[in-house]
């Protein structure tokens, strides 16, 4: 036997089965309340026309027929009863496994929210690690940007001295005289 986690089934078509279910037991309800109505119309048009012991048609005075119908009648009422109770019983059913499905999908939008804010922190975490490692990153591109100025300022002073130089011959200064006569 195996197990299901009960948070993983989809909802929605037992959700649409109880509605049409709730629906259908409504409406059978509200048809035999109708027919308890239309009884009560027959049991009451039974007795008005409850034949007299001076009707010369009835040789038992119409007993037995009318015995007959109310006993049939009797029957009818408590069946009606007996479908009406079984039909609010089965609206309390459904109402109840409404409830339970509302509860269940409630449990399952709530583990997607923590699912959703683990997810989001783990996100913030590396966003502000990553921030981290931009600062570093700025602060050693500061440094360098410092070291590229300083070398341009180098460049800037000794280039042209050193351009100035080359235009010129180049002529060590003698050391030793020239003239060596003397």
């Amino acid at each position: 036997m195996s197990v299901t986690d009960v948070l993983l089934l989809d909802f929605t078509e037992i959700t649409r089965s109880l509605n049409f279910f709730a629906e259908t037991s409504s409406s059978s309800i509200f048809r035999l309340k109708r027919l308890s109505v239309a009884l009560s119309i027959f049991e009451d048009w039974n007795v008005s026309l409850s034949p007299r012991a001076s009707d010369s048609r009835y040789k038992d005075g119409g007993s037995g027929a009318q015995a007959a119908i109310l006993e049939k009648l009797d029957y009818l009422r408590k069946f009606i009863e007996a479908a009406i109770s079984y039909g609010e019983l089965a609206e309390k059913r459904i109402e109840t496994y409404r409830q339970l499905i509302y509860q269940l999908t409630t449990q399952k939008d709530s583990r997607a929210n923590i699912e959703l804010a683990k997810n989001s922190a783990a996100i913030a975490k590396a966003a502000k690690e990553d921030g981290a490692v931009m600062r570093q990153i700025a602060l050693e591109t500061k440094r360098d940007s410092k070291a590229m100025k300083t070398i341009a300022m180098l460049t800037m002073v000794f280039l042209p001295a050193t351009s100035i130089a080359l235009s010129k011959p180049f002529s060590p200064p003698s050391i030793y005289p020239t003239n060596l006569t003397g």
